[in-house]
């Protein structure tokens, strides 16, 4: 089964919620200081965050917002590949990837590693 992506609309919905809404001076409170700092570094979220601009995909893709810009009419090719690639390996040492991946951005990177080692062991026993 192929990975689902998301659609523009919840992209544009999560990349909202970095906003600071200009036209009626109200702060969003939707976590995106919290989470744009952890993303792209303080200076940068702090530019983005409190006037408000944009930043188009090439700048994103820079800043590791997103992992690859390409032409709508190679994105499915390109995606189809990546899922392939990753349909090659094991599915439970993918979703304990996945997963260390996420949590990384929950927690101090000491415990982060221990969280990963774990895993790690965990992958043994499925062998």
């Amino acid at each position: 089964m192929l990975p689902r992506m998301p659609s523009l609309d919840s992209l544009k919905s999560s990349w909202e919620s970095f906003q600071v809404h200009e036209s009626v001076n109200l702060y969003k409170g939707g976590g995106g200081t919290q989470r744009l700092i952890r993303a792209i570094g303080k200076g940068k979220a702090m530019e983005m965050i409190l006037t408000g601009r944009m930043m188009d995909a090439s700048e994103a893709e820079a800043c590791g917002l997103i992992a690859k810009v390409l032409p709508i009419d190679k994105l499915q090719e390109y995606s189809l590949n990546i899922a392939d690639q990753i349909g090659k390996y094991s599915p439970i040492a993918v979703e304990l990837a996945k997963e260390a991946i996420l949590q990384a951005e929950e927690m101090p990177l000491s415990n982060g590693l221990t969280f990963e080692r774990r895993l790690f062991h965990a992958t043994f026993a499925t062998v």
